[in-house]
């Protein structure tokens, strides 16, 4: 099953890219409609992902910052394909990005305000610098290295501005697993990360979406992907009446959950992020009955 980062019910993209922004618009316009409480969130996302859609078109790389014979036998002994670390970055692209994602960030929250005022500031001051926030969404910063300031805000936008790249280097990657079976585990096969999200496509198949990558690959029906139990007497699902296209599966052995979208359910245009974003208050539903992720939602 090839990768889709951005689905049609019954239809799969390789790659967002410029020519999906009208649709992207429709999709956030629906939410806003519906899911109100999202329409400030997702004026700013919007954008955001708007420069991402376009900043994919321009990416520019060739290969991961790892040898083919590495990636062919991490292949072999089903290792993730690619460290967190090892994925390549055009920083021309990122870079532009970055000062993108600041001059949106100044009409949106107070926090992102003042988040991009000080990413801004450190960097015409010459403490901090484009590659230092890359290097840290990465995993390439020890302690020791990390620039002062909020982690957190620090980490979103080094993030957000080199995911073109990091998908860009997943569809590189991807290339080594064309021929190969799926996995069906429940970490990535590309860069080891743990789902956001599950899908169910036209055809009742599961599917999960990387937290880091975005890379999406095929699983169990009844599968926990945090510790591999597929006792389906121990893994069961609750509904939203609101919303009969998403879901919560749980595993009762680890008490483990992940967001799952029935795409059989819904006819509007569909990309993760959006729903990774616009369904936070499933996670805060899980969590009260004390579930915990099976890894935390990149929105939340």
């Amino acid at each position: 099953m090839p990768t889709c980062l951005a689905v049609y019910p019954g239809e799969c993209f390789m790659n967002i890219g410029s020519e999906h922004i009208d649709a992207l618009h429709r999709t956030i316009h629906w939410f806003q409609e519906n899911r109100q409480i999202y329409s400030e969130m997702l004026a700013f996302f919007g954008g955001l992902f708007e420069a991402q859609f376009r900043a994919f078109d321009s990416v520019s790389l060739t290969q991961p910052a790892v040898s083919e014979n590495v990636v062919q036998t991490r292949r072999d002994t089903k290792f993730p394909l690619i460290g967190v670390s090892e994925f390549s970055v055009d920083v021309v692209n990122a870079k532009r990005l970055t000062d993108t994602i600041i001059d949106l960030a100044r009409h949106s929250t107070v926090r992102l305000q003042e988040g991009a005022a000080f990413i801004e500031k450190e960097i015409l001051d010459g403490r901090l610098t484009h590659e230092m926030l890359f290097d840290m969404a990465l995993k390439r910063l020890d302690e020791e290295h990390m620039p002062e300031g909020d982690p957190g805000l620090l980490l979103f936008f080094g993030y957000h501005s080199i995911l073109p790249s990091i998908m860009s280097c997943r569809n590189i990657a991807l290339r080594y697993l064309a021929d190969e079976e799926p996995w069906r585990t429940g970490y990535c096969p590309v860069c080891g990360g743990m789902p956001a999200l599950s899908m169910l496509d036209a055809n009742g198949e599961r599917s999960y979406v990387c937290s880091f990558c975005r890379n999406r690959w095929v699983v169990p029906r009844l599968f926990c992907a945090y510790c591999s139990n597929t006792n389906g007497e121990e893994l069961e699902y609750f509904e939203s009446e609101e919303e009969p296209e998403y879901r919560i599966d749980s595993c009762l052995k680890c008490r483990r959950y992940v967001k799952t979208l029935d795409l059989r359910k819904t006819d509007r245009w569909v990309y993760p992020d959006i729903e990774m974003l616009a369904s936070i208050h499933l996670d805060m539903k899980a969590m009260g009955e004390g579930l915990q992720p099976v890894v935390n939602n990149p929105y939340f």
